[in-house]
């Protein structure tokens, strides 16, 4: 024990810590306010003022003595950064908070963030006003981020804000605009100089008509953007002619929803030509010019390995897609919507054809993924590159996929994902059409069906087909080629139990069921299916018996396979637990 008098150098364990001072280094009037006996007389006639002067010194000296004191400031200033909320919510993203956090902590945080450039390069109408010239002022001659929403907004107007941060574009590294219909603010933009622009999104939430009655924004009056990397104009249509966006280190180039003053195919391919380095490309939803260009030659840009077409028309996209070839795309997606009298056009030899034929290369391992809907044929890789094609050409879209598939020498053997949902959408004379293609798709392991009150009993005639030979073989005593013969998989969900007739087309497969007869041998049978899952929504769990969970797994069993409801095993499911509340916990037992 240590005796009354004593002073330990190091505080005991168990003990509050009073974080040391070194009163050697302080004035006599300092070491005053740590013992009241030896104030001088003339510390006590101080003021209240000078009180609080010495006290602040005193805080001060102690702060200096912490651990995180010690760390170089450049270190702490990096600490600072990362404090700061990302950007992935350009809108939404604040920094003012965070920094009054920061300067209201001490006085030696306070000079460092204000001595911080980087820390106040956003400037965001999210933040409260006083705080955009603060960062103006504080942020020396760094790069900016400018950052406006007309729906967040700290009570300034679109011609406010741009006044304010305009003086400041020549240091412009990021423009992000979601502005309303209309133009104010939009003017000052034309009159600006941007040099060092590297990110540019534009986004303009204007009536239909808008642009019928307005010119094209003159965007900083042409001057060119050397150092643009991402470009990305949402309905906000811009010179093209002027050539704004074709540059060298242009990376990705986004255009939605342009339907008026939109840009040629010659402008885009332009754009393309001149940007090297060009490593996406989207286009959705823009009226393209559907002329024929026929002295436009075919681009192979090297670094182009994301290209997404959706909603154009039919014209444009088969031309954008013989013109624009990328030799190693690792996504490439189309969408588009086409009717019955588009489809020849569309799907002409030596057009789409090669994207589908880029996605099987691209495809993850050894499955493709295709899904059918009333409306709707997508073939996919698995990965991030699909085709959807839209309308009511949907079956002619997916007979033209399967003849692709064949066409492939190198995707007979693929293992094929087959998804059918909302087949009420199709019309009554193609419905058996549609069930028969589905049937031939070939190599198939994997089925999923999402029938609904609607839709259930044409899902169910696809179901039932699989529990009988393809006809023209059906007369064959010894080789019977059975519809999906490699199927392994089957998911049913939905809102409609589909549960007893696949319990009849399992009988049948397994050779459980004698009304074949016996002109079918039993080594033409198709193997057993191993994987069942039953995933209703959730409002349809009650659909779905016990006993017919039981019979099916019992079935499933019989052939080596297992049934899960939503993602557990029916056989270990617990009997105490009721399995048809809608209540996603109930998935989650250990």
């Amino acid at each position: 024990m240590l005796p009354p008098n004593a002073e330990a150098s190091e505080p005991s364990v168990g003990t509050s810590f009073q974080p040391f001072v070194d009163q050697n280094n302080l004035t006599v009037a300092e070491r005053g306010l740590g013992d009241p006996q030896q104030v001088p007389s003339t510390a006590t006639n101080a003021t209240a003022e000078g009180l609080d002067g010495e006290c602040t010194l005193v805080k001060r000296r102690h702060n200096a003595s912490l651990p995180i004191s010690r760390l170089p400031v450049e270190i702490l200033a990096t600490i600072f950064g990362f404090t700061l909320p990302p950007d992935e919510d350009l809108w939404t993203v604040q920094h003012a908070p965070v920094l009054h956090q920061l300067v209201s902590v001490c006085h030696t945080w306070k000079q460092l963030v204000q001595g911080t450039p980087a820390l106040w390069t956003l400037i965001s109408s999210r933040d409260p006003f006083g705080h955009a010239e603060q960062a103006l002022q504080l942020s020396s001659k760094m790069p900016l981020d400018v950052i406006y929403h007309c729906g967040f907004h700290a009570g300034v107007t679109a011609a406010e804000f741009f006044q304010k941060v305009s003086p400041e574009s020549y240091r412009w590294r990021k423009l992000d605009i979601n502005h309303d219909d209309t133009t104010e603010g939009w003017e000052l933009l034309e009159e600006l100089a941007v040099p060092v622009l590297e990110s540019l999104h534009l986004e303009f939430n204007a009536d239909e008509d808008y642009w019928d009655r307005s010119r094209p924004l003159d965007l900083f009056r042409g001057s060119s953007m050397p150092k643009l990397r991402t470009a990305t104009l949402m309905e906000i249509p811009i010179r093209w002619e002027r050539g704004q966006l074709t540059g060298g280190r242009l990376r990705i180039l986004e255009l939605f929803g342009i339907r008026r003053h939109a840009p040629s195919l010659p402008q885009i391919l332009d754009i393309v030509r001149l940007s090297p380095l060009l490593n996406t490309l989207s286009i959705h939803e823009v009226t393209v010019e559907t002329g024929n260009h026929p002295g436009v030659p075919a681009l192979r840009p090297p670094w182009l390995r994301e290209m997404h077409l959706a909603e154009l028309p039919s014209a444009v996209m088969r031309q954008l897609v013989l013109c624009i070839q990328p030799p190693r795309p690792r996504c490439f997606t189309i969408k588009t919507t086409v009717m019955e009298e588009e489809v020849t056009e569309l799907l002409a030899p030596g057009g789409l054809e090669s994207v589908v034929i880029t996605v099987l290369r691209g495809r993850d391992g050894r499955r493709i993924y295709i899904n059918f809907t009333g409306l709707s044929t997508m073939v996919s890789n698995g990965r991030f590159s699909h085709v959807q094609i839209n309308g009511n050409a949907a079956v002619s879209v997916l007979e033209w996929v399967l003849g692709c598939l064949g066409s492939q020498a190198e995707a007979k053997d693929e293992e094929v994902h087959v998804e059918v949902s909302y087949l009420e959408d199709l019309s009554s004379h193609d419905v058996s059409w549609a069930l028969q293609t589905v049937r031939d798709i070939p190599n198939v392991v994997e089925l999923t069906l999402r029938p609904n009150a609607e839709d259930w009993e044409r899902e169910a005639a696809l179901l039932q087909s699989l529990s009988l030979p393809c006809p023209e073989d059906s007369s064959r005593e010894h080789e019977c080629r059975w519809p999906f013969h490699q199927l392994q998989i089957v998911t049913l969900g939905g809102t409609y139990s589909l549960i007893s007739i696949f319990i009849q087309v399992v009988r049948r497969r397994l050779g459980l069921d004698n009304t074949l007869g016996p002109r079918i041998s039993a080594h033409s049978y198709p193997p057993p299916i191993k994987i069942v899952y039953v995933r209703p929504s959730y409002d349809a769990y009650n659909s779905f018996s016990t006993s017919e969970l039981d019979e099916l797994d019992e079935i499933i069993g019989a052939g080596g396979g297992n049934v899960y409801w939503l993602s557990k095993l029916w056989k270990d499911w617990p009997k105490d637990i009721p399995h048809d509340q809608p209540n996603p916990v109930l998935d989650m037992f250990p």
